[in-house]
């Protein structure tokens, strides 16, 4: 902090008094600036929803499929949307949900709901047949509807579990297929 108690950083300090503004609006009590700070760098770095966030970040900059955050009527984000080229020169779709977590450390319902997500929870968010509505692939996909394979992509981590056969024939209940990827 500066001597007039200000961050150093100037983006900083501008997101803080955006912080302090919608605070405001709200009525609400501020957090000072360093526990605003701590709780910032924790859901930006150190959360659930960070891993998330850079695991995304490393599949769409290593290139690994075509579609990335592809937008459906429903109102939903799908994260990716793949066609590949089989040995026998047919071509399929792949539907890609991901999902930075360790199997090992969350409970089989919370699992079972990532499954649920492509065909059963809210009407289905990732269904066959959802249209996509997409002006980042206006020409390629906008208006087309969804299909092809349910693929699960968790960490690469995942896959030396010793019950990793479980959550496989889980999955499977579920027309699901688990994809093992390096974050």
């Amino acid at each position: 902090l500066r001597d007039t108690g200000e961050f150093r950083s100037e983006e900083l300090e501008s997101n803080y008094q955006k912080y302090l503004k919608r605070k405001k609006r709200e009525n609400k009590t501020p957090r000072d600036r360093l526990d605003w700070k701590e709780v910032r760098e924790y859901h930006m770095e150190r959360s659930n929803m960070a891993r998330g966030n850079k695991f995304n970040k490393s599949i769409i900059s290593r290139d690994l499929y075509k579609y990335h955050e592809v937008h459906l009527k429903n109102g939903y984000r799908l994260d990716s949307y793949n066609k590949v080229t089989l040995s026998d020169g047919t071509e399929k779709w792949e539907i890609i949900s991901r999902k930075a977590t360790d199997l090992d450390k969350i409970k089989m319902e919370t699992f079972e709901g990532y499954l649920k997500e492509f065909e059963v929870t809210k009407g289905g968010k990732y269904k066959v047949g959802t249209e996509i509505r997409s002006n980042k692939y206006k020409n390629e996909l906008d208006g087309k509807k969804l299909e092809g394979e349910y693929i699960l992509e968790i960490p690469k981590t995942n896959e030396s579990l010793p019950n990793i056969k479980d959550f496989e024939d889980i999955a499977k209940k579920y027309n699901v297929t688990l994809r093992f990827t390096e974050e």
